[in-house]
């Protein structure tokens, strides 16, 4: 079902090339209706947020958790670009 919704909305061509940030509505709305488990997990498309690989996953994550000048605690060996990410977030990496 989600892939299906993934493939629809790539076909529909109605997008000029270009995703909505947070992912395509009808491939959000398919993984609350697969994984959506009432009343124990509850949640509504608005709360998933699909990111386009790796990089934008954690760049997301990065700043949503952090401002600049803030310090943030990673394992090392880390992800290549989270080095680069953090730096341009103005983010302090402390590794352990």
């Amino acid at each position: 079902m989600v892939t299906e919704a993934v493939i629809e909305a790539a076909q529909a061509g109605d997008k000029n090339g270009y995703a909505y940030h947070t992912g395509s509505p009808e491939a959000r709305q398919a993984i609350v209706d697969k994984y959506a488990r009432p009343p124990l997990a509850t949640f509504t498309k608005d709360d998933v947020f699909l990111t386009f690989g790796c990089h934008n996953a954690l760049f997301v994550s990065i700043s949503a958790l952090c401002g600049r000048g803030d310090n943030i605690l990673i394992p090392k060996p880390s992800f290549p670009l989270t080095q680069a990410i953090c730096d341009n977030l103005g983010v302090e990496i402390r590794y352990y």
